[in-house]
């Protein structure tokens, strides 16, 4: 789409307002006194956008050469504008993110091909750079087939159809009809496309009167770019006499059929069920020789003999015992976990370990590596006139078909059996007269994987992981072992724990824990954790359960949590426990950049106490007040009560030196003889100072920002006090008493 398609206005007959519509200065000749009414807003997208394509292509390219260094490129052969770079630099991941160019303002470069290395040197070749394969024969210099396959990974941009699926879509050709003015129709989604990536280049605005009233409508046109990305390889090739075809579910690595043989037991061992199943094979004798012999004991000897006459049976069920009991019952047995949950009695966690032991078979990618394979499309070319030969490194066919040469994947544990051989005779016509050319043999294989596999129900009980604890409390000391610190991990399976090197365990950051990661609001420090058990014969990849880490001195654990996770699920005066999945890989389960978030503790309210004047007594009648000293600051000093009630102010004097309050003498004498009807302690409430680091428990984390470093200091709250005094009881008495 160029500058004069966009400026094609007058010669449709459609009006281009001018640049004074923008600025919103309208000429008023042109239209009524009221300015134009805007209607809608359309996306104008080519035929081939809408249609899946796109009006350019990117290529982001890695070639991994035989040298051992990859070299990655980035081409087009059309994108020309900063407003497309930008956006395809947003789609793309490392490294090609980097090699996305920029162009000097004003100025528009047709398309751009740029190198991890070496640019001078790749950029004087004259080759299509858009052609992964043949990029990747040519700079790979030792002799093969060459494969190209897509790198999703590469790519992150949304499809377009995605981000306009609820807009309305023209296309040019609509626009442009001389029938066409406004109101287009709504032509639906975008037909769906990949790794594509937009930018808009160009406005147009439509107007039209009707009878006194002017409106208009924007038409946004629309650049789109599609992004592919490719891993290219060079594979050695040898070929043969012959060619071996695969069904496409055994090249990409499976199989034509599955037998599963699998021992079910229980925790104790008691109950043993040996059995093989296959639910889809439709096997030879041959190919029951091959798995009899891929297999070891128990299994070798379940699998079944047919008659030569049934050799068409397709799948089986043998049990070691019981076979009728259990082949009568409606499960399915590929599924050994399930089996084992259903048959076991019990309550109890059901796991299944592969069982390597139990099989000896060669997996078919080793036996068939030297070679050539052709899929099933290829042996069945309809005019097989001519034989498929080997032309330039690659497999021709009739016409010049192409049929790629493909190594297997590598899969495991399967057998093979050849199960059909077809001898086909070429000829071709030399001066009329029938000439023999080749004699090739076809050997059709039909392939069957094996998965062996043992499966166990054990009680659900898993013990706790005690986990030695070493700390970095500041720059220099680096990370200091704390056996006076204690934590734990409980699974929520039981594991075989090894043994713990110097740097597992669990190891906290308290001087500067991810410097880069902000405190969360209302949250006063942060501290980081790496989590690291080492494990014995665990085959999964994750392992859940709950963490147990010392508490900070001075910190909440209610109020806990996992910064962006959970909150803490229990806590203790000392200790704080979050739920945790670690990540299993090696042998080892871990958690890295684990940072929990803590807020300030607060303290608990201490009353105050009377320090002179408790149990008093006062003469009825006197003319002195009857006075009480408490240990509560004076500033924190409220109210007055007595037997539950606030004392009026009138009644009572108060002055510090802590606080001491004086009963008069005219309210006293108001009161009946004797003690009060209730006793309570006069209480202060007030906030104590933080308590130094104790030896069971990690000293408080250190609160700082990147330049300076500052001790947390006890802040002071506002404290609330009221003396009730029903809790000094005080004696009235007569004067003759």
């Amino acid at each position: 789409m160029n500058t004069k398609r966009r400026k094609t206005g007058a010669r449709l007959g459609a009006m281009l307002l001018s640049l004074c519509l923008i600025v919103g200065l309208l000429p008023v000749t042109a239209f009524a006194a009221d300015d134009p009414i805007k209607r809608n807003t359309y996306h104008v997208y080519s035929d081939e956008v809408i249609a899946g394509g796109a009006d350019s292509q990117v290529y982001a390219v890695t070639i991994e050469n035989v040298d051992g260094e990859d070299l990655h490129y980035v081409y087009s052969p059309n994108v020309n504008s900063n407003a497309s770079i930008e956006k395809i630099r947003e789609g793309l991941k490392e490294p090609y993110k980097s090699l996305i160019p920029n162009f000097d303002e004003g100025t528009f470069n047709n398309g751009f091909l740029r190198f991890s290395r070496d640019q001078d040197k790749y950029e004087n070749m004259k080759l299509n750079w858009a052609d992964v394969r043949t990029v990747a024969a040519t700079l790979i210099y030792k002799e093969g087939g060459v494969s190209a396959v897509s790198n999703d990974s590469a790519v992150s941009v949304t499809d377009i159809s995605v981000t306009h699926a609820d807009e309305k879509v023209v296309s040019e050709k609509q626009l442009a009809a001389g029938n066409f003015y406004t109101n287009p129709p709504e032509l639906g989604q975008l037909a769906s496309g990949k790794n594509r990536v937009e930018s808009q280049i160009g406005i147009t605005y439509r107007t039209e009167k009707v009878e006194d009233k002017a409106y208009y409508d924007v038409f946004q046109h629309m650049h789109v770019t599609q992004i592919s990305a490719y891993t290219a390889r060079k594979h050695p090739v040898t070929w043969d006499t012959y060619f071996k075809s695969y069904t496409d579910a055994s090249l990409n690595g499976g199989s034509d059929s599955q037998v599963y043989a699998a021992t079910i037991r229980d925790e104790s061992g008691d109950f043993m069920l040996h059995y093989v199943y296959s639910p889809n094979a439709v096997h030879s004798n041959e190919l029951m020789d091959q798995i009899r012999a891929g297999l070891a004991d128990p299994y070798k000897s379940l699998i079944p003999k047919f008659a030569q006459d049934d050799l068409s049976k397709q799948g089986f069920l043998y049990f070691s015992n019981d076979p009728e009991k259990y082949e009568s019952m409606d499960l399915d047995w590929a599924d050994a976990e399930a089996v084992a949950a259903a048959l076991v009695p019990g309550e109890g966690t059901v796991t299944c370990a592969m069982g390597d032991d139990a099989v000896s078979v060669t997996d078919i990618s080793e036996i068939d590596h030297e070679g050539a394979i052709i899929i099933e499309e290829g042996f069945c070319d309809p005019d097989l006139d001519v034989s498929l030969l080997a032309v330039d490194g690659e497999l021709r066919g009739s016409g010049g078909d192409v049929y790629e040469e493909i190594d297997l994947q590598p899969g495991k544990n399967r057998v093979e059996a050849s199960i059909e051989t077809f001898e086909i005779e070429f000829v071709e016509i030399v001066d009329n007269v029938l000439t023999q050319v080749i004699l090739n043999d076809y050997h059709v294989m039909h392939v069957t994987q094996i998965s062996a596999c043992t499966a166990t129900k054990a009680a659900s009980v898993s013990n706790s992981i005690d986990l030695p604890v070493r700390v970095l409390e500041d720059e220099g000391s680096g990370y200091v072992s704390r056996p006076d610190l204690t934590a734990a991990f409980t699974p929520d399976t039981a594991v075989t724990v090894g043994e713990f090197n110097e740097f597992q365990g669990l190891a906290i950051d308290y001087y500067y824990p991810m410097i880069d990661a902000e405190l969360s609001e209302g949250y006063d420090i942060q501290a980081g954790y790496t989590v690291s058990i080492p494990l014995t014969d665990y085959e999964g990849e994750t392992l859940s359960g709950t963490l147990t880490i010392p508490l900070p001195q001075g910190y909440d654990g209610a109020s806990a949590r996992i910064k962006g996770g959970a909150s803490a699920s229990s806590y203790t005066a000392t200790t704080v426990t979050f739920p945790l999945t670690l990540d299993v890989s090696g042998g080892t389960a871990e958690a890295f950049e684990l940072l929990i978030e803590y807020k300030e503790a607060q303290e608990p309210v201490q009353p105050p106490v009377i320090i002179a004047g408790a149990n008093g007594s006062w003469q009825k009648s006197g003319t002195d007040g009857l006075s009480f000293t408490s240990n509560a600051a004076f500033a924190d000093f409220i109210k007055v009560q007595v037997d539950g009630k606030d004392l009026d102010a009138s009644n009572y004097t108060v002055k510090e030196g802590s606080t001491i309050v004086t009963l008069n003498a005219a309210y006293l004498n108001t009161l009946s003889v004797g003690k009060p009807s209730r006793q309570r302690r006069p209480a202060v409430t007030r906030r104590k100072a933080i308590k130094p680091a104790e030896t069971t428990r990690p000293a408080a984390p250190r609160r700082r920002n990147r330049t300076k470093m500052e001790e947390t200091q006890p802040s002071r709250r506002p404290g609330t006090a009221a003396m009730r005094f029903c809790g000094s009881p005080c004696c009235l008495r007569r004067e003759s008493d």
